[in-house]
């Protein structure tokens, strides 16, 4: 069935080509194929166009669900054509458009990837603006997946490395710290995904508490450095004071328990005493 240029139809799995290899989450691509090993339709189709020229169609959305029939693929356990929506061919730039637009409104998706296409179109001599107006988002949120020229090039590769969150990078090179400390925070924001000195999200938020507070920048740099290591480390010092507030409760109570329990026992001796003279 066509309408309007657009055609449901069975498609040979080996002819999809995609035109940008998106990084995907394993936990939603494993639920997309459980859904398909048990049977079932993805709520969603990949979108196609027909090459022009050659025998085989550019995977234009779908990424997600392109993997999960490729793992099946490789499984042999589905059939080699697939449902897919098929579209009029367009050129690379409307097909780049087309790609972000289910990025930003149909999917989840990692903000490298955003940022990559974006820098293409850029690249391409579109304007920000133009970007804006074709996916139906503010010119301001286009120009958030823009690189800082500030953020050193080093620390950009790691990022891409280690998979650092840019964002956090953006945030540190606004924050009003020395450029020592600056380069310092973004070393640890880059370091390996499961390192424990990362700087992670909620330790750059309790930095920012800490920078707001009065006479922070009355400190000298190497001052001010130690107490946002001390930041970082916000959740082995809770610890502590709460462990601290906990024993200093149950002292208390222990206390307590003694001087009720040597009250107690001077009643019973006073009461023990009473009777004796009594009975005597």
């Amino acid at each position: 069935m066509q309408v309007d240029g657009i055609l449901l139809d069975n498609v040979q799995f080996t002819s999809i080509q995609p035109i940008y290899l998106e990084e995907i989450s394993k936990s939603k691509l494993n639920k997309l194929v459980r859904i398909l090993n048990a049977g079932d339709s993805l709520t969603s189709y990949m979108i196609l166009e027909k090459d022009p020229v050659e025998n085989f169609y550019w995977l234009v959305g779908g990424y997600p669900e392109y993997l999960a029939y490729k793992s099946l693929m490789n499984n042999k356990k589905t059939s080699s054509y697939i449902p897919c929506i098929i579209r009029n061919y367009t050129d690379t730039t409307e097909q780049k458009i087309t790609l972000l637009k289910r990025m930003f409104h149909h999917q989840v998706t990692k903000w490298m990837d955003k940022h990559q296409l974006i820098a293409e179109l850029i690249d391409q001599n579109k304007s920000t603006k133009t970007i804006a107006n074709k996916l139906g988002i503010s010119e301001s949120l286009v120009k958030s997946y823009f690189i800082h020229p500030d953020i050193p090039k080093d620390i950009i590769q790691l990022a891409k490395k280690n998979h650092g969150s840019f964002i956090n990078l953006e945030k540190i090179r606004r924050l009003p710290l020395s450029s020592c400390i600056q380069y310092n925070l973004f070393k640890q924001a880059v370091l390996k995904t499961r390192h424990p000195n990362r700087l992670t999200t909620d330790k750059l938020e309790k930095i920012k508490w800490l920078i707001q507070l009065d006479d922070f920048f009355e400190l000298a740099i190497d001052a001010q450095w130690k107490l946002i290591q001390k930041a970082m480390k916000y959740k082995d010092l809770l610890k502590h004071y709460w462990r601290n507030d906990i024993e200093r409760i149950l002292d208390k109570n222990r206390e307590n328990l003694s001087s009720n329990l040597a009250l107690y026992n001077a009643t019973i001796f006073i009461n023990d005493s009473t009777v004796s003279n009594f009975v005597s």
